[in-house]
């Protein structure tokens, strides 16, 4: 299944960018303000967050891209509104 596809990259990708990185799963669930808990089920693609569910099928809906639907713009918007 597609999701299936899709949620083992997101997993692996967190995992992978996260070690490179250093991060212990601790270190990163501090920092996204989750538990620790929460990192192990994403990287083992037991979960996904909702928000990235929901955004992919924004996507798709409207046929764009998610960085088409998340620009460069909106997400230097974020970091200084929300300090993420």
């Amino acid at each position: 299944e597609q999701r299936e596809v899709q949620s083992m990259a997101f997993g692996n990708n967190i995992k992978k960018l996260r070690e490179e990185k250093n991060l212990t799963q601790q270190q990163l669930a501090d920092k996204l303000y989750v538990s620790r808990q929460t990192i192990c089920r994403w990287e083992k693609r037991l979960k996904m967050p909702r928000i990235l569910i929901t955004a992919k099928k924004l996507a798709l809906e409207l046929k764009v891209s998610m960085d088409e639907l998340i620009s460069d713009e909106a997400a230097q918007d974020i970091q200084i509104n929300y300090g993420i």
